[in-house]
C-alpha cells in the first residue's frame, strides 16, 4: 500500500523532461555563441592586405616573451651568485662568498642570538 497523498508522479516527470529541455536549449546556445564568437575572432586576426606591414618594435622597457624562462634564468643567476667567491671591493677588502660558508663562520663565532 502506499499513500495517496503525496505527490503525483506524474509532475515529476513533467519536471525532469522540462529541466532536459531546457539544459538541451542551453547547450545548443552555448555552442551557437562559441560558434559565432571563434568566427568573428578568425576574422579579426585575418590579414587584410595582401603585404603586412613590418611590426614597429615598441620602446624599451618591453614586457618579457617568455616569464617562465626568464624567471629560471634570473633564479639561477641569483643562485650563482649566491654559492661563489668574488670580490665586490677589493681595496676596502669586501667580498662575497658562498652562504653555506658565511653561515659555518658565524656558527664558529658564536654570533649573539637576538
Amino acid at each position: 500500500m502506499h499513500e495517496t497523498t503525496d505527490m503525483n508522479p506524474k509532475y515529476a516527470v513533467y519536471f525532469v523532461v522540462g529541466l532536459s529541455i531546457v539544459l538541451l536549449l542551453t547547450c545548443i546556445g552555448l555552442w551557437w555563441m562559441f560558434r559565432t564568437l571563434v568566427g568573428r575572432q578568425q576574422r579579426a586576426e585575418s590579414p587584410t592586405f595582401a603585404v603586412q606591414p613590418e611590426r614597429v618594435v615598441p620602446p624599451e622597457p618591453r614586457l618579457e616573451v617568455n616569464p617562465t624562462t626568464d624567471y629560471g634564468e634570473t633564479l639561477a643567476r641569483e643562485e650563482d651568485m649566491l654559492r661563489q667567491y668574488e670580490w665586490i671591493d677589493r681595496q676596502k677588502g669586501i667580498a662575497r662568498i658562498p652562504i653555506e660558508r658565511a653561515m659555518d663562520i658565524l656558527a664558529q663565532e658564536k654570533a649573539p642570538s637576538r
